[in-house]
Order: structure tokens, then sequence, then C-alpha cells
């Protein structure tokens, strides 16, 4: 085998894709303050949103809380350890 290249195939130099050509060619449409703008109404919109849903979920609380009132808190159930001692006082 020899080592110079191939004589039959050019060698072939790297081109840029399709799109990149029509991406750097393409007019800029907007300009970066609009870009600022609109980042600053997603924001805004984003905030308003988180919003809405925590008082939707205080509001869904409150309901639960005000459709199904607590449970009184049960009392301890005497043992029936608790009345021997009034059979068998102790002897002092």
């Amino acid at each position: 085998m020899s080592d110079k290249p191939n004589s039959e195939t050019p060698p072939t130099s790297p081109s840029a894709p399709p799109a990149a050509s029509v991406v750097s060619q393409a007019p800029a449409t907007e300009d970066a303050s609009e870009l600022v703008r609109l980042r600053q109404e997603r924001d805004t919109l984003s905030s308003i949103a988180k919003a809405r849903e925590s008082r939707i979920s205080q509001l869904e609380d409150e309901n639960k809380r005000l459709k199904f009132p607590p449970t009184p808190a049960e009392t301890k159930k005497a043992s029936w350890m608790d009345g021997i001692n009034e059979f068998f006082p102790d002897d002092e």
C-alpha cells in the first residue's frame, strides 16, 4: 500500500449546513427590547398563574374544612384496671 492519498477523490472542505445560511441571511425581525418585553410579560403571566393556583388551593382547603369539620378528640377509654382499686384498697 502506498502512503500517498488517493488521487481519484478530491478532498472535500466542510461547508455550512443549509439552515445556517438561511438564518444568517434572514433579516432581523425582532429587536432586543421587544424580546425583553415579551420575557417580562411571560414572567408576569407566570406569576399571576401561580398566585391563582395558590388561591384555588386555599379555597379548596377552606371548603374541605367547612364541609367536613374535624372529629372531636376521643377521650381516653377507662381501662379495666382503673376500677380494681375500689374493690381492693391499699392496706396502709
